[in-house]
């Protein structure tokens, strides 16, 4: 086996490692928690918010609303969300 060939094969893991690392870098993209100074869900739906204490499961509908559907009092102390997102297989 020659020196090219040798430099050959590790190049080829390292690029599939870069791809592994990419690929888990979007994954925890999707998973992260969204600062409401960078913006708000775009679409109706529960979601998890927290003020860096607690963590709370809410509904958003162009503002963050009870159940009963009154307003969320502590909506002005959210300073961050994300959206439910559920095991494979898991139904809401």
């Amino acid at each position: 086996m020659s020196l090219a060939d040798i430099r050959a094969f590790w190049q080829m893991k390292l690029d599939l490692k870069d791809k592994e690392i990419g690929e888990l870098q979007a994954q925890l993209a999707k998973h992260r928690w969204i600062p409401v100074s960078e913006r708000l869900p775009e679409n109706t739906g529960d979601y998890q918010v927290s003020n860096g204490i607690w963590i709370e499961r809410i509904w958003w509908d162009k503002e963050w609303i009870e159940q009963d559907g009154s307003r969320w009092p502590y909506a002005k102390k959210i300073t961050h969300w994300k959206p439910i997102t559920l095991p494979k297989g898991v139904e809401k």
